[in-house]
């Protein structure tokens, strides 16, 4: 059970690192865009260490946000039908 550190990836092992990082990272995004588990958006921004292991730099973090946003709305067209 390596996903409860999705809070903090730093604790999984090493092995999960990468996984953990991906979701600490989606987590984060997702309650950007107001979505979130607990309906409070308390989640810290990741270490640099997380966007740093994922190779994940600034202009890729602005490329996944605007992805997120897209598919978001495609997401609301859907749930219209």
């Amino acid at each position: 059970m390596h996903i409860r550190h999705h809070h903090d990836s730093s604790r999984a092992d090493e092995q999960h690192q990468k996984l953990v990082r991906s979701v600490e990272v989606a987590n984060f995004l997702c309650s950007r865009k107001g979505i979130m588990s607990t309906g409070v958006p308390n989640l810290r921004v990741p270490k640099p260490e997380v966007f740093a292991g994922l190779a994940l730099d600034r202009d890729g973090l602005k490329v996944l946000i605007d992805d997120l946003g897209k598919e978001l709305e495609k997401a609301n067209e859907l749930m219209k039908v």
